[in-house]
């Protein structure tokens, strides 16, 4: 015999909302330490300094406790790895080394080509 009876539709989840557009925020470090941030005037930022220590575990944790408690209250809910968004590291950059970057870059594009071209060759024949 058989099976005639209805079966009930399978609920289905409700539509995702679309993502909220990401706001961008530029942090442009000088090679003098100074820091520059640029946004959108929506963009609240403040900006900590960490404590420079002398490298050993019991000291970092001390230097993060101590950033931690002088943050401003609406900023200490950020300070979480899980909202790190990026990081960076302050570099010497000149343009002579902008040039020898490019100049490098050149040649590794170079070699690539011609690694494409001896391919091509080698299927030719």
């Amino acid at each position: 015999m058989r099976n005639t009876r209805l079966t009930a539709p399978r609920p289905t989840s409700p539509p995702r909302p679309a993502p909220k557009p990401r706001v961008r925020v530029l942090v442009v470090l000088n090679p003098d330490g100074f820091a520059e941030v640029y946004g959108p005037p929506e963009v609240c930022v403040y900006v900590a300094n960490r404590l420079d220590t002398d490298g050993g575990n019991a000291a970092e944790v001390t230097a993060d406790e101590y950033l931690d408690l002088t943050l401003p209250r609406p900023y200490r809910e950020l300070y979480f790895p899980r909202n790190l968004r990026a990081s960076g590291i302050v570099e010497h950059r000149t343009a002579a080394d902008e040039l020898d970057r490019r100049a490098a870059l050149a040649i590794v594009q170079g070699l690539a080509e011609m690694r494409k071209e001896r391919n091509e060759s080698e299927r030719k024949r």
